[in-house]
């Protein structure tokens, strides 16, 4: 089995990709919508079989942004909200046309962002441990939000793994 979790954004360096395989977490910072493409197609027969991946789509979810600050500022998180909904969609598309299993899930059905110690325990809890290759972590830890929350969406494909069996 193959987790897969991707939290894409619409900015440079906006794809965090986690790839779990044999309790071995990896991760994949990717800068642009067509490198995604390319890393998707390049690794078809990695993913073809045995796999679940989720994506965080925040198009699912039909939230007001915060509306306080200048016209200027609430102008700039419009758009910024804007891109990461059609950025989403637009992934979790292309994944169902290349007939991959995924789910898309919203923000809010992702629930609370883990910190560093949280995603310590669930990695001890898991036994998983991640590939020392990869320069991602301090300590043991995965330092960054967007990896922590790509962890998280593997973990959910797992969960959603299991209840489909």
């Amino acid at each position: 089995m193959i987790l897969i979790g991707i939290d894409p954004a619409f900015r440079d360096s906006g794809f965090t990709i986690c790839v779990i395989q044999d309790n071995i977490v990896s991760f994949h910072t990717i800068k642009t919508f067509i490198q995604f493409l390319e890393w998707v197609n390049s690794n078809t027969h990695f993913i073809q079989d045995h796999h679940m991946i989720v994506v965080e789509n925040s198009n699912l979810q039909n939230l007001t942004f915060n509306m306080n600050g200048s016209k200027l500022i609430v102008a700039k998180l419009s758009r910024n909200v804007g891109a990461n909904q059609a950025i989403s969609q637009l992934v979790v598309d292309y994944l169902e046309y290349s007939h991959f299993n995924v789910v898309g899930i919203s923000p809010k059905d992702k629930g609370k962002k883990l910190n560093h110690s949280e995603v310590e325990l669930v990695m001890i809890n898991e036994k998983h441990s991640v590939n020392p290759e990869k320069k991602h972590t301090y300590k043991g830890l995965i330092t960054e939000q967007d990896k922590r929350d790509a962890y998280k969406l593997a973990l959910i494909g797992k969960k959603i793994y299991s209840k489909a069996k």
